[in-house]
């Protein structure tokens, strides 16, 4: 269940109160890094997916039609980001481990 205080911060950002949306960070802020770290296990990697999070949430709460909880919604922003960022670095392994040479 959605928090009557969400739809009452979502709310007053989309109507232009940019605290509003600062609060609704302060509070999902440490879930979404636990969400990010149980995925990829790299705090890098985690702080970066939070903050990028926080980005898409920002544009997100536009269009966002309470199909869901913000909860549920803010949740499925970071996994999606974790697991895109976890393709893109077991790419970058797999890709630098071509590059090495065999042996001497």
């Amino acid at each position: 269940m959605t928090s009557p205080d969400d739809h009452a911060l979502v709310s007053a950002f989309l109507a232009g109160d940019a605290r509003a949306f600062d609060t609704l960070a302060a509070r999902y802020s440490a879930l979404i890094y636990t969400v990010a770290l149980s995925r990829i296990r790299n705090h890098e990697d985690a702080e970066e997916i939070a903050s990028e999070t926080l980005v898409r949430l920002h544009r997100g709460l536009r269009t966002f039609r309470w199909e869901c909880s913000l909860k549920t919604f803010i949740c499925q922003i970071t996994v999606r980001l974790a697991i895109n960022r976890y393709k893109k670095n077991r790419r970058q392994r797999i890709t630098d481990s071509l590059n090495e040479p065999i042996g001497d």
